[in-house]
């Protein structure tokens, strides 16, 4: 997609690693020059923004995520038309069919049992579930350890199969603190906590 030449460098350079990530195209600073139009010193401060406001995490120069996605697999994949990519946790993957024309296809697993749940998506519109009623396991702010996240937070932010299961996996980890979403619920937090990005992406008004 192509990077709106009147946005700030830095919304430029976010929306550029944005969409790189959803299409799995190179995110690394010569790449994100030829794609935004930008001087590659330009491009490093911006990333450097991005990541010191928490809108990206960066290892060894390498984008991990960009939130909602990540720059590495995780259980939490997502079918954009040929394309496969990755979400960081359970509430980004929620948040994804909403940056893409069309139909989104999902897939995880329950982090108690590992049957695999899948879920059909047109932007906020849920086109087929199963298992019927999953549940997402949404972290408080601040109960965790700090540190980016898609190391504090991300890996306990999950889907179950039910109830049941994501009652039985917080047992063992009583440190936890959160919610536990129907789909409903938490595609709305999804479209909620993400909305700059995705306004970004689709090029919408903030």
């Amino acid at each position: 997609m192509p990077v709106p030449a009147g946005a700030s460098s830095q919304d430029r350079v976010w929306r550029a690693v944005l969409t790189g990530l959803l299409f799995r195209s190179p995110v690394d600073t010569a790449s994100l020059s030829v794609t935004t139009g930008l001087p590659e010193a330009a491009v490093e401060e911006a990333l450097a923004a991005l990541s010191d406001g928490g809108a990206i995490h960066r290892a060894g120069g390498v984008v991990v995520a960009a939130y909602p996605l990540s720059g590495v697999p995780t259980r939490h994949r997502l079918h954009v038309g040929r394309t496969t990519t990755y979400a960081c946790c359970a509430i980004d993957a929620l948040a994804i069919p909403f940056l893409v024309d069309g139909s989104v296809n999902l897939a995880s697993e329950c982090a108690e049992c590992g049957k695999a749940i899948t879920v059909r998506m047109d932007g906020e519109r849920v086109l087929a579930v199963a298992p019927e009623s999953p549940i997402v396991f949404y972290l408080e702010r601040g109960c965790c350890e700090t540190g980016p996240a898609v190391i504090s937070r991300c890996p306990h932010i999950n889907f179950f199969c039910g109830a049941g299961h994501a009652s039985r996996w917080l047992a063992d980890r009583r440190d936890l603190r959160g919610p536990l979403l129907g789909l409903p619920q938490a595609i709305a937090a999804a479209r909620e906590h993400f909305d700059r990005a995705i306004r970004l992406v689709r090029e919408e008004a903030f």
